[in-house]
């Protein structure tokens, strides 16, 4: 495995990125999303980047954002700008499937894009408001900071068909219903509550655990 530093080209401004190669490529890829405190490396974001790299994925990750105050300044429609660059990066390597992983924050923002270009999407205690209907397509190109936040209703996760799996943390009190409500709203959807867990998803034994749910799911 090889580790490349790469940069995303997104509205003129270049994000820095870092692209796990496997030796043995099978032809799918994988794109990461941190939470909003926690930068996309180190910790479990290693872990499941090597763990994916062993089994052939191509692991993409990018530096967005340093915290929540920098994602209020971002418009949605950037983010998926963003998405959609490292889709076509992946692409330019052959990826011919590619799935999206999304941690808090950046779990929000995967459900959000979703469908989208995705074939799959693994989201770990995704932060995102439910609503009756959803405002995504009414903020897009607004700051966050201007809106009341991004909010998903049935409307829009109905329209998201690919397998999705929720990794959620038992202790985690305030995603746990949240994520239960979201999985009730999905078309293909499970719910897999990890006991002991809060919302960090570090520390032994979590970190194995989350990091097997994933790979297992990304590679199914």
């Amino acid at each position: 495995m090889n580790v490349e530093d790469v940069e995303l080209s997104v509205d003129g401004d270049c994000v820095p990125g870092r692209l796990n190669v496997p030796d043995d490529p099978t032809g799918a890829g994988v794109i990461c999303l941190p939470g909003a405190e926690h930068g996309p490396y180190g910790d479990v974001f290693d872990r499941v980047a090597r763990a994916a790299s062993e089994r052939g994925l191509y692991f993409l990750r990018y530096e967005s954002w340093a915290d929540m105050g920098d994602i209020q300044q971002k418009t949605l429609g950037r983010l998926h700008r963003e998405i959609d660059a490292a889709f076509d990066l992946l692409a330019s390597r052959d990826c011919t499937e590619t799935s999206l992983v999304g941690k808090s924050a950046g779990g929000g923002i995967v459900l959000t894009y979703a469908p989208g270009r995705a074939n799959r999407l693994v989201v770990w205690a995704p932060a995102i408001r439910l609503a009756a209907e959803s405002n995504v397509d009414a903020i897009l190109e607004q700051r966050l900071a201007d809106t009341d936040g991004a909010q998903v209703g049935p409307d829009r996760l109905e329209t998201i068909d690919v397998p999705v799996c929720i990794l959620q943390g038992e202790d985690d009190e305030g995603f746990l219903e949240n994520s239960r409500e979201l999985v009730d709203d999905l078309p293909n959807a499970e719910l897999v509550e990890i006991e002991g867990l809060d919302h960090s998803f570090t520390g032994s034994p979590f970190d194995r655990i989350v990091v097997d749910e994933t790979i297992a799911r990304l590679t199914a």
